[in-house]
């Protein structure tokens, strides 16, 4: 359904969400010093993807907040994956493998392992 691909383009990281239907260049926006929100069109959709100091990421579509995304223990982070993800909205199967994907690629896993960061891969598909 989904993947996310870093592209490296001169000396700027970007990220690539392929969908079913068309490719999504997701745009990276500074919110603090470490801290980063990502923001997209999708038709006449905006799209908003951060992550809360709670450690808890929030999509957002539209002004709206859609879905959350977090893990099942937050104190063992670095042993487990799991994450509980939480639909605000509409019950859709889509938005939960999106905010997964987005979660997993541009939050989690890319704390541990940054040579992620420099490949034109696929970081994670749902």
């Amino acid at each position: 359904m989904y993947s996310l691909n870093a592209l490296k383009y001169r000396l700027k990281l970007d990220y690539m969400l392929t969908t079913p239907l068309q490719k999504i260049i997701l745009k990276r926006m500074r919110e603090q010093l470490i801290e980063s929100k990502y923001t997209w069109q999708d038709n006449s959709d905006t799209y908003l993807f951060f992550q809360h100091y709670s450690a808890e990421s929030r999509l957002i579509k539209n002004d709206e907040e859609i879905a959350t995304v977090r893990l099942v223990d937050p104190r063992n982070s670095d042993e487990s994956d799991t994450v509980i993800i939480t639909l605000l909205k509409v019950d859709d199967v889509n938005i939960a493998a999106l905010a997964a994907v987005l979660y997993h690629s541009l939050y989690h896993y890319n704390r541990y392992d940054s040579s992620l960061l420099g490949k034109s891969t696929s970081l994670l598909n749902f």
